[in-house]
């Protein structure tokens, strides 16, 4: 949650309409990425195009390549055990932030998901984002779902401008472009 003592650690959680906000989330050349990024990525990790226009857990080990490696349990990491074949390859370093509900009155522990948005809608009041878990038959596999645009969840940045905010945005993911993702920083 958007607790000031795990804002170092996590960073904050926002609801899908600050990616939207004039105030612009994302720092100038950056975006926040669409869900064909994320589906650029996906496919990137290994995902094939239908496993990637697919909704709920698709792929098999994606998700681990995006996990941060450790747990809490043993003292070198940010996940609850067992987290699931972590192995960050991609140096995504996915942080299980957990997330908020729109009205503030629930919210899911620190150290079991990861859960992202995308800059994409799919109607009037709901967004696509992606869910990485820690454990079980879908701790290695990345989740695409939507969910209520007022749900506070986390949002990573990709260097490039996209439509929404700019520019449009280079592919994701290719070796002449280089792109970075950032933890709500460039880095």
């Amino acid at each position: 949650a958007n607790n000031l003592n795990n804002f170092d650690t996590y960073g904050a959680l926002y609801n899908w309409h600050a990616v939207h906000d004039i105030r612009r989330l994302a720092p100038t050349g950056w975006h926040v990425p669409t869900d064909e990024d994320w589906k650029q990525l996906e496919m990137f990790l290994g995902m094939s195009r239908s496993e990637v226009d697919a909704e709920q857990w698709r792929g098999e080990f994606e998700g681990c390549k995006l996990k941060a490696t450790g747990t809490l349990e043993d003292g070198n990491g940010l996940w609850n055990s067992p987290n699931l074949c972590a192995s960050n390859e991609s140096c995504f370093s996915a942080l299980p932030g957990g997330f908020q509900s729109g009205n503030y009155t629930y919210y899911y522990p620190l150290g079991h998901a990861a859960i992202f948005w995308s800059s994409t809608a799919i109607n009037g009041s709901e967004a696509w984002l992606r869910i990485i878990h820690y454990y079980g038959p879908t701790g290695g596999r990345i989740n695409r779902d939507y969910e209520d645009q007022d749900y506070g969840f986390s949002i990573r940045c990709v260097k490039g401008e996209n439509d929404d905010q700019g520019p449009e945005a280079p592919s994701l993911i290719s070796p002449e472009n280089n792109i970075t993702i950032s933890n709500n920083t460039p880095s």
